[in-house]
């Protein structure tokens, strides 16, 4: 069921819909330039069934108004615990998303509770780079 609601801030618009599926949710907040009356950015929440975040991809418009993505994150989880982000950039001279992306690898104890959070760089083959 979709549905739509609209807030004003400062110079611009934001609309909200929803759409809820059998495997999950999907809600999608877009901002509207009120200067050039058109949706200039917008992020794009995916759930799945158990109303945990499976990624957020933010994108803006191009010259022509298509959707262009901006950045993504993805996430993942054992025993909905968050044990996985990782983020990637688009690439504007290959129109896809980035080969590198940040890892960040959460690390809880035996009872559950979060020790650290591990920052890793990886390649396209997702081989290790650098970690902080």
């Amino acid at each position: 069921m979709p549905s739509s609601i609209k807030a004003q801030f400062n110079k611009d618009q934001v609309g909200t819909s929803s759409c809820f599926r059998n495997n999950g949710h999907i809600k999608e907040f877009t901002i509207v330039d009120e200067q050039v009356s058109r949706s200039d950015r917008k992020t794009v929440y995916n759930y799945n069934s158990e109303r945990l975040l499976q990624n957020k991809i933010l994108y803006r418009t191009n010259e022509y108004s298509e959707w262009i993505g901006i950045q993504k994150y993805e996430y993942e989880y054992n025993n909905g615990k968050l044990t996985n982000i990782v983020y990637t950039k688009w690439n504007e001279k290959t129109s896809a998303w980035s080969t590198k992306a940040e890892h960040l690898v959460h690390i809880y104890d035996i009872d559950g509770d979060l020790l650290a959070i591990k920052h890793i760089h990886i390649d396209n083959n997702f081989n290790f780079i650098t970690e902080k």
